[in-house]
C-alpha cells in the first residue's frame, strides 16, 4: 500500500505543477518519501497512505527526521509537504498539506 500511495501522490503532485526529481531517498537521519520541486523551490514531501485516517500517522518525531534529511541534502532543503492517500471501497482520496514543516 506504501508504494502505491508514493506513486499516486507523485502523480498528484506532478498534475498540480510539481517535478518530482527523487523516490526513496535514504539519509542517515531516514528516507525521503518523494523529493519535488515546484519551480525552483525544493521541497521534502512524505507520503501517508492507508485505509484510516492516514495523517494521524504523522508525528513531531517525524518532522524532525524529515527536517534533518531535508538539511542534509545538496542543496539543503527546509519545505515540508504532507500528502495522505486514503483508500475506500468506493475510491481514493488524495489530500495535499503544503508547509507543513
Amino acid at each position: 500500500m506504501g508504494r502505491a500511495g508514493e506513486r499516486i501522490a507523485a502523480r498528484f503532485l506532478e498534475e498540480r505543477g510539481a517535478e518530482v526529481i527523487a523516490r526513496n531517498i535514504r539519509t542517515k537521519e531516514g528516507e525521503i518519501d518523494l523529493l519535488a520541486r515546484f519551480g525552483r523551490e525544493p521541497v521534502v514531501v512524505e507520503v501517508k497512505s492507508g485505509w484510516l485516517e492516514p495523517a494521524e500517522g504523522f508525528t513531531v518525531e517525524q518532522v524532525r527526521r524529515l527536517t534533518a534529511a531535508g538539511a542534509s541534502l545538496d542543496p539543503p532543503t527546509f519545505r515540508i509537504d504532507l500528502v495522505t492517500v486514503r483508500f475506500a471501497r468506493d475510491g481514493v482520496t488524495v489530500r495535499w498539506l503544503p508547509r507543513v514543516a
